[in-house]
């Protein structure tokens, strides 16, 4: 079967939006006390990215959106207008307005430094294997060890990813393909590699089911290719 496993998880949330509240009191995330998302950073403000940052910053977390730097004095106009223009479609990609504010923007040039102060890095950007690969070696500048990172992708083998990285980039690496848009199509796939730590595929998989709000979210976990006859 290719799947191993469609868990269907529904959690309550109180009146008060407190999702981060209720992520640290749940008794089975105490069990991963090893990893915290406190901070997110999302690289590539594309559909997608805007999408997948606004759906984390609506849930509670503090989001950090990059892409490429713009000409001209201000260098952040590219992702900015990028966000703006996700915050104005219908339906809307995030809890409420108000939590905007949960999200900053910068660009590669400038602000990829930022994500030594992050819990979880996933990238968003375009679907070409060198270009990915030349954006995770700027990451391995920064990224502190045992930091969570992932990717959107969901056309290039995972493992090609992970070509030419740390050990510690590869034990805390996998895939987590949202679909769009990612607020309303509760359904992730987590895709490990053959290096992929199982507790940050059972992490991400306990995470994601609570960043849902109070709907359904179905999580796919993926075997890793060589899996895969």
């Amino acid at each position: 079967m290719f799947f191993r496993s469609l868990v269907d998880v529904e959690f309550i949330i109180f009146e008060k939006f407190g999702m981060r509240s209720i992520l640290k009191e749940s008794k089975i995330f105490k069990a991963f006390m090893g990893y915290r998302i406190n901070k997110i950073a999302v690289l590539g403000s594309g559909l997608m990215g805007s999408g997948i940052a606004c759906h984390l910053a609506g849930a509670g977390f503090q989001v950090i959106l990059l892409d490429l730097a713009s000409e001209g004095a201000n260098k952040n106009a590219f992702v900015n207008a990028a966000l703006e223009k996700a915050l104005a479609s219908k339906p809307t990609p995030i809890f409420h307005k108000k939590f905007k504010s949960n999200i900053q923007t910068g660009n590669f040039d400038d602000d990829i430094h930022r994500i030594k102060d992050c819990d979880w890095i996933l990238e968003v950007i375009i679907e070409k294997l060198e270009i990915k690969k030349l954006l995770y070696e700027k990451i391995e500048s920064f990224r502190r060890p045992g930091t969570l990172m992932s990717s959107n992708t969901s056309g290039i083998p995972i493992h090609f990813l992970i070509q030419d990285r740390s050990d510690d980039f590869k034990k805390h690496f996998c895939g987590t393909h949202f679909f769009n848009p990612p607020r309303y199509l509760k359904l992730l796939e987590i895709i490990p590699t053959s290096e992929t730590k199982s507790d940050v595929v059972e992490f991400l998989w306990i995470s994601e089911s609570i960043f849902s709000a109070n709907k359904r979210f179905y999580v796919k976990i993926l075997p890793h290719l060589s899996q895969i006859e």
